[in-house]
């Protein structure tokens, strides 16, 4: 009889654990990506949704690099439909084993944020963009 309470229990701790992870008021996701490496000129875009009815937002921007020489440049894109994007911002590469950047947003306008990572010269090196969005419980009183 025990074993059956503290299962039904556990169940039920399970079902509100996973009902609260989908309201998300804080949401870190890695960004769903059409590849994961640049080879040469080459470009990946990482796709983030979901942005809406949240106020503040980073973006992370790894890049490690395999062989050649790091370059290139990022874009930060926004959009309302996940159609049409607008650039919101944009960054330079940087040579080394590891290339990172942050983005860091008091406000998002947007329901949809893409991460254009566009490489040049030669190089083979892997992209991974990451994203936290959340509420802000701000009260100035």
């Amino acid at each position: 009889m025990k074993k059956l309470f503290f299962l039904s229990a556990f169940l039920v701790s399970l079902a509100f654990t996973s009902q609260a992870q989908q309201k998300f008021p804080n949401s870190s996701t890695t960004g769903v990506a059409n590849k994961d490496s640049l080879t040469n000129v080459d470009t990946v875009l990482s796709t983030f949704h979901g942005a809406n009815n949240l106020s503040l937002g980073t973006i992370q921007l790894n890049i490690v690099k395999k062989t050649g020489t790091i370059a290139g440049k990022a874009y930060i894109l926004g959009s309302v439909d996940g159609v049409i994007y607008k650039k919101v911002d944009s960054v330079t590469f940087v040579d080394g084993p590891i290339f990172s950047a942050f983005f860091t947003y008091t406000t998002l306008p947007y329901d949809f944020y893409q991460v254009q990572s566009i490489s040049t010269g030669t190089q083979v090196s892997y992209v991974r963009a990451y994203g936290l969005f959340r509420k802000s419980y701000y009260n100035p009183l």
